[in-house]
């Protein structure tokens, strides 16, 4: 008698081998020749190279702005940045990476710094330690605070820079790294983040110190940050502010040194477009000023340093940078070389019955800063990446596919995001084929195509075998028993 064939045990086979299936889904979808990497662990894997943090420089580009010593300001500072913020291009630089004494525009980093780590309605005591910080000296600025004095870090950021209190600037110091020194050190980690090539800090205050310096562009990429929070710039920008009485004193008046804001003891450097920064003067650094000025869309920071005093008593800080707000101003204008949804180039579409590509279009303007009438739109070009994505639906529009490089008169004006136009539906159909597909060209799939028959005639084999040893076993038993 030849054995039964036993589905149940055949099916147990193929149970196992369903299994297997079961176990590795990503690589039963895995076409030939494509390779998968798995984070076993569940950990972030870059899957494309990381650009590290970029700081706030600005562009230098003198092929678009062409200006020349011929026609900008004569000035008397010894280093001079002026930067558009909103584009990032320098409109003009006199020794911009030349190293100098900061002075109090020190006090920049230090506001920004507290105000990152804090709330400005958090209560500081001030100690004696910050108050008699050994790196102070007995006439420099002060707001007066006390030993032992509680106010709140709005109240501190005030006395540091509208009267540009030294001791404030220790008192912070101390209030974000517990001492003034682990406070130098986060100083110029943050410096080193947002861009500064040529600055190192020694202290929170800026009096003078061979191991503290920086420069003009330094210092601008300080205030780009500073800039960005309003809240910093509203207490920059502010003329006069009282101080509540505290548990050591009675309420206190406080005012700016930035002549350019404020009318209260000088009415010539008043400057109608300006807005804030920091002022800072010693001997060794002379005068100092970081301001910004808006008007007309564009949005200016300039940057003086080393500026003297004539011999009328004109402070040159001030007209130096009033004097090049006026002329940035009447010769460049903002001008918006390329607009919102203007169509770029396109972007295939599989699994979609609707349509097989996508337009890419400009998600936002892109401005750049000329002289004023010299805009030819012949000079602008904009290149997509050469090799642009297949996408898959569905596709939402609005969604970001890609960079594209914008310059004008060959300089690079940056990089903006290409978007869909419009969407594109999934179709089910051409979907389901697309898996089956996918699994049929397998290697699992292959796998198993080879294997379920090769198990199958394995098992007849087997049978046919295991049926012949009974065979034979009962014959040799009956003659046994015989």
């Amino acid at each position: 008698m030849t054995e039964k064939f036993n589905w149940k045990r055949y099916i147990a086979l193929l149970l196992v081998l369903a299994s297997l299936v079961t176990a590795f889904p990503a690589y039963a979808t895995m076409a030939d020749g494509e390779e998968e990497s798995l984070n076993i662990l569940g950990a972030y894997t870059a899957t494309e190279e990381e650009e590290a943090p970029k700081g706030n420089s600005p562009i230098y580009s003198d092929n678009i702005l062409k200006y020349t010593g011929a026609n900008a300001p004569d000035l008397n500072a010894g280093a001079c940045i002026v930067v558009e913020a909103t584009t990032g291009q320098v409109v003009y630089e006199k020794n911009s990476t030349e190293k100098m004494y900061p002075a109090s525009t020190t006090k920049m980093m230090t506001a920004l710094i507290a105000f990152e780590h804090g709330n400005l309605d958090d209560k500081i005591t001030c100690s004696s330690t910050a108050i008699y910080h050994n790196t102070l000296i007995p006439d420099g600025s002060t707001a007066g605070l006390k030993a032992g004095e509680e106010l709140t870090l709005r109240d501190v950021l005030y006395c540091l820079l509208l009267p540009s209190a030294n001791e404030a600037a220790c008192v912070l110091a101390e209030y974000v790294a517990g001492t003034v020194e682990n406070f130098v050190v986060v100083m110029n980690q943050r410096a080193e983040e947002l861009g500064c090539t040529n600055t190192h800090f020694a202290n929170p205050h800026g009096l003078t110190n061979e191991n503290h310096y920086t420069t003009a562009h330094d210092l601008y990429c300080i205030a780009y940050e500073f800039a960005k929070h309003e809240e910093l710039m509203e207490i920059a920008n502010t003329t006069s502010y009282t101080v509540p009485a505290t548990n050591m004193s009675d309420e206190r008046v406080l005012n700016t040194t930035n002549h350019l804001i404020s009318t209260r003891t000088q009415t010539r450097y008043i400057y109608e477009y300006a807005r804030g920064i920091k002022t800072g003067f010693t001997s060794a650094a002379q005068h100092c000023l970081v301001s910004t000025a808006q008007k007309n869309d564009m949005y200016l920071i300039a940057v003086v340093m080393k500026a003297p005093v004539l011999a009328d008593n004109t402070i040159t800080s001030f007209t130096d940078s009033k004097k090049i707000y006026e002329w940035v101003f009447a010769n460049y204008e903002l001008k918006k070389i390329l607009k919102k949804g203007t169509a770029v180039t396109e972007a295939y579409v599989s699994l979609s019955d609707e349509k097989d590509s996508l337009i890419l279009e400009t998600d936002e303007d892109v401005s750049i800063l000329i002289p004023k009438g010299s805009f030819d739109e012949s000079l602008m070009k904009i290149t997509p990446p050469e090799n642009v994505v297949k996408l898959t639906a569905p596709v939402a529009k609005g969604e970001k596919v890609a960079e594209a490089s914008v310059t004008y008169e060959g300089a690079d004006c940056g990089k903006i995001n290409l978007v869909t136009a419009t969407g594109a539906k999934l179709s089910e159909f051409m979907d389901a084929t697309t898996k089956a597909d996918t699994l049929f060209k397998s290697k699992l799939f292959v796998f198993l195509a080879i294997a379920i028959p090769a198990l199958f005639v394995i098992y007849i084999i087997y049978i046919t075998f295991a049926a012949k040893r009974r065979r034979k076993k009962m014959v040799y038993g009956r003659r046994y028993h015989r």
